[in-house]
């Protein structure tokens, strides 16, 4: 795996952006910059029973990722909406680049306030993103409102039930991932009803940390991540303690990673 990075600059990293923009950190998220990738991705996209003449909101879309692999595979019109300019840039060159900006929009927009009429999309998803938001049911309530009667949303995103981080995930890295802003899986139960949406499927996808933990670990144990930081250095321990301490709260369900399916009523 190329692209080294010290594991002092991975943990004291200023911002998403900065993050994502890592070669390294694109290797190790398979590309969908979210836990489990793809694969959870196409596992929720199945579910939103989409199909050639449908439309899709990718709330929260980035890079474009799912977006052009659900437009790919299920040949349905997708509209992307994310509030980075510069993310919409490079989803717009990867669409062309695919030949699929005729069937990929790209909106800058906000996901509390959103641009578009009632009833306007077929199915709706949105990974990894709601910590984000100013408000985070105002804009549930948004996409319920722009779902037509009978239409799905696909969420996805991180659950933390502690009030406050351990010390060992007391980090800028932990911070900027949005752990301390997560909500328990049965908060985002309610946050779904109380937008007017019926869950109707709610999955542990929290394996997906997990095996993104192994994978740094395996990086940073089996090769030199740069010139002068050490494997026995302190940002190195300080890593390795943030890691093992992340694995100790999925083991306790008190970190993970959900998936849910909810439904707006058709009447």
């Amino acid at each position: 795996m190329s692209g080294a990075v010290s594991s002092s600059a991975l943990l004291n990293i200023g911002c998403c952006t900065d993050l994502y923009q890592l070669p390294i950190v694109r290797q190790l998220m398979g590309g969908a910059l979210h836990p489990g990738g793809l694969a959870v991705t196409r596992a929720m996209a199945k579910r939103l029973s989409l199909s050639k003449g449908g439309r899709l909101l990718d709330v929260a879309c980035g890079y474009g990722t799912s977006a052009l692999m659900i437009a790919q595979t299920y040949k349905c019109a997708v509209v992307g909406m994310d509030a980075s300019a510069a993310a919409l840039d490079q989803a717009r060159e990867e669409a062309r680049r695919l030949r699929l900006d005729q069937a990929v929009s790209l909106v800058q927009g906000d996901a509390g306030a959103s641009p578009f009429a009632p009833s306007s999309f077929t199915g709706a998803l949105c990974e990894c993103a709601t910590s984000l938001f100013d408000d985070r049911l105002a804009s549930l309530k948004e996409v319920a409102r722009v779902l037509e009667p009978g239409g799905r949303l696909a969420l996805s995103d991180v659950t933390f039930r502690p009030s406050a981080l351990p010390g060992p995930l007391d980090t800028p890295l932990a911070r900027m991932l949005c752990i301390p802003l997560g909500v328990g899986p049965e908060d985002f139960r309610h946050l779904l009803k109380e937008a007017g949406l019926e869950v109707e499927d709610a999955t542990d996808c929290s394996e997906a940390i997990t095996g993104l933990v192994g994978k740094v670990q395996q990086l940073f144990g089996s090769q030199p991540v740069s010139s002068g930081d050490s494997a026995q250095g302190p940002a190195a321990r300080e890593l390795t303690a943030a890691l093992d301490c992340t694995k100790q709260l999925v083991l306790e369900g008190d970190l993970g990673y959900w998936a849910f399916i909810a439904r707006k009523p058709a009447c």
